[in-house]
């Protein structure tokens, strides 16, 4: 330092105060145009910003978009159709993109409603409203669940892609909310506290509230009681359920026999009418509030049946586990751990031979069968069956409470309506089983 400042001397010389003056000039110059292009470039940026946000896209534009996010999910929905058997995850994914799908499609309905004004002027906004929401609700459902009236197609549709399925759907109702005139009473009945349930399935049969799906069931219920009352009907009912069931124990290499005596034994009590009573009151206990075809058959016993399979208990999972074990091990200690399951459950029947009791004697005889087509080893062609059946069960559910496919106006057209979808289901489920046989 003390040489630096020998060379300095005061005042500086001309060719120093020249030099420091260049060097300041230059890094103010600097600081300058930087803080002015840095500010110009932010207010820019913050421009174009303001403008994204300002500018709301138009209405062909929204449109635009609605469109090609439901061609993309379509088009998703269809590869995921190729592996949705694979996993519960696989499953679970094609549940997810389908369900946001639908929510899409009767988005787009109701939008399209909208732009075109179509409310009419003489009605209050309350009825508007209610419209609307009954709008939503006729959305198409995913094409696999499409239902055709020509029963000649019905098989070959089912093995379509889902995605070809849409153009098909030509058979859809539609029904202004006034003329629901079921549908509106049992609406009124809901708002009392009078429809009672035992497990609320909103989301699964697709409703758009509680309130929507106990509504439905109302009718529903009323619905099915008209089919059943036809002893004609009432009787093809149950002998498409013991052939479809025998047929599926054939695939599985098993004597449907002791299946046979089983299921005609639950048929003669259940044909007695002096049994009435007994089963209402074993059922009241389970918490089933009516007897009929949908609280005891489909939600009782089939959707409770699958909701099982889907959880089953820790012994049944560490036997599958286990790769050491052969089939036919597995399959007898299976049927050693349902049979104990079932002597449990039975000590604490107060009817021993009621119609939980018989139904105990049909389960222990299918559920082997069932579990090893789900989580089993066996045949791929025979779990693809069991899969067909449980998601024909599935499809006639959210049919039944579509109101694309049911008319929810009187009685007499929705059990019309019911029956002839049931009727196409079991009868499609019964060719396809009866006729895929598997070689031994």
């Amino acid at each position: 330092m003390s040489k630096l400042a020998d060379h300095l001397s005061w005042p500086p010389s001309r060719k120093v105060l020249i030099t420091l003056g260049g060097v300041a000039s230059g890094l103010a110059l600097f600081v300058y145009l930087k803080r002015r292009f840095t500010i110009r470039d932010g207010t820019e940026s913050d421009r174009k910003i303001s403008r994204r946000i300002s500018r709301l896209p138009d209405e062909f534009e929204a449109f635009d978009g609605l469109e090609t996010t439901i061609l993309y999910l379509e088009r998703l929905l269809q590869d995921l159709e190729k592996t949705r058997h694979s996993s519960e995850v696989d499953r679970n994914r094609y549940d997810l993109i389908h369900s946001i799908l639908v929510r899409l499609r009767g988005a787009r309905g109701d939008l399209e409603k909208f732009r075109k004004n179509d409310f009419g002027q003489e009605r209050t906004a309350t009825e508007d409203i209610a419209r609307s929401l009954w709008s939503s609700n006729l959305s198409p459902k995913a094409s696999t669940l499409s239902v055709l009236s020509d029963d000649t197609f019905f098989s070959a549709v089912d093995d379509l892609p889902s995605g070809n399925l849409t153009d098909l759907d030509s058979n859809s109702i539609s029904i202004d909310f006034a003329e629901l005139h079921l549908y509106r009473e049992a609406a009124r009945k809901v708002r009392k506290g009078l429809v009672k349930v035992r497990k609320l399935r909103t989301e699964f049969c697709g409703c758009d509230s509680d309130d929507d799906f106990l509504a439905k069931l109302y009718c529903l219920r009323l619905a099915f009681d008209k089919i059943v009352s036809d002893e004609k009907t009432r009787q093809w009912i149950i002998t498409q359920g013991r052939v479809i069931f025998a047929d599926l124990m054939r695939h599985d290499l098993k004597n449907p026999t002791d299946f046979y005596t089983a299921y005609d034994r639950l048929m003669q009590y259940l044909n007695d009418t002096s049994n009435f009573e007994t089963t209402k009151r074993e059922l009241e206990l389970r918490k089933v509030e009516e007897v009929n075809i949908w609280d005891v058959l489909f939600d009782f016993v089939l959707l409770d049946s699958f909701d099982d399979l889907r959880k089953p208990p820790s012994a049944i999972v560490a036997l599958f586990r286990n790769n050491f074990f052969s089939r036919s091990f597995k399959e007898s200690t299976l049927s050693s751990l349902i049979w104990s399951m079932i002597k449990a459950k039975r000590t604490k029947l107060i009817v021993q031979d009621g119609f939980i009791g018989h139904f105990y004697d049909i389960s222990q005889i299918v559920s082997p069968m069932l579990i090893f087509a789900y989580f089993g080893d066996g045949p791929k062609a025979f779990q693809e069956l069991c899969i067909y059946f449980k998601e024909g069960i599935y499809a006639f559910v959210l049919e039944i409470f579509n109101t694309q496919k049911v008319r929810y106006t009187t009685v007499d057209e929705l059990a019309e309506d019911v029956q002839r979808l049931l009727e196409i289901r079991l009868e499609n489920m019964q060719v396809k089983i009866s006729n895929e046989l598997i070689p031994a």
